[in-house]
C-alpha cells in the first residue's frame, strides 16, 4: 500500500485542478484584458487637445492602458 500515498485519491482529482487553475487563468486574463481595452478605448476616443489638456501623449495611450491593468 505503499502506492496509496502517492497516488491522488481520485484518479481525476489532478485533472480537476488543473482544469480549474486553467479557468481561473481564463477569468483573470479577461478582466485583465477588459481593464485594459476599456482604457485603451477611452483615450483613443479622444482627441490630441483632449489628451493633452490631461497631459497624455497619443503615443502614450498604450502603456497607460498597460499601467491601469497592472493597479488592478
Amino acid at each position: 500500500m505503499i502506492f496509496a500515498n502517492i497516488l491522488p485519491a481520485h484518479p481525476l482529482q489532478g485533472l480537476r485542478a488543473r482544469i480549474q487553475q486553467a479557468k481561473a487563468n481564463n477569468a483573470e486574463f479577461h478582466a485583465k484584458k477588459a481593464i485594459y481595452d476599456r482604457t485603451f478605448n477611452q483615450l483613443s476616443a479622444m482627441s490630441n487637445r483632449d489628451l493633452a489638456d490631461i497631459g497624455i501623449r497619443s503615443s502614450d495611450i498604450e502603456s497607460i492602458a498597460a499601467q491601469a491593468v497592472e493597479m488592478h
